[in-house]
């Protein structure tokens, strides 16, 4: 009998943490041209084709587990074009990724932000131009 409630009791605790959701949201995020003591400069949704580089900047509040990762994943013409792992060591966490853009680049851009489970949490879209 002490075996099975120790089996059950190892299988619940097991089956809540698979169970768990990382519970993240994303407070702000904005693509820019730099980004300095944590916070976004000079943000916009156009940027011409000769910007150079790019940050996406991700302000993460209601980390429910920190340490944990999120991803920044940035997209040219629905093509994935960089998978950027990002340590999320609090409950609110500022962090960026940046992307090098060709001048021949130009088009319809996305970043997504994948929480640790990989799920969507939030995304942005920008045009980088002639």
């Amino acid at each position: 009998m002490k075996r099975f409630l120790l089996l059950m009791t190892f299988f619940l605790c097991t089956m809540a943490l698979v169970g768990q959701s990382f519970a993240i949201e994303i407070e702000r995020i904005k693509i820019c041209k730099d980004v300095i003591d944590l916070e976004p400069i000079e943000a916009d949704s156009n940027f011409d084709a000769y910007v150079g580089k790019l940050f996406c900047f991700s302000k993460i509040v209601n980390v429910a587990a920190p340490p944990t990762q999120i991803f920044h994943v940035w997209f040219y013409e629905n093509a994935e074009i960089a998978r950027i792992p990002l340590e999320i060591g609090g409950v609110q966490w500022r962090t960026y990724s940046s992307k090098t853009i060709p001048p021949s680049m130009v088009g319809n851009w996305q970043v997504l932000i994948l929480g640790p489970d990989e799920n969507i949490i939030e995304s942005i879209e920008f045009i980088i131009g002639n």
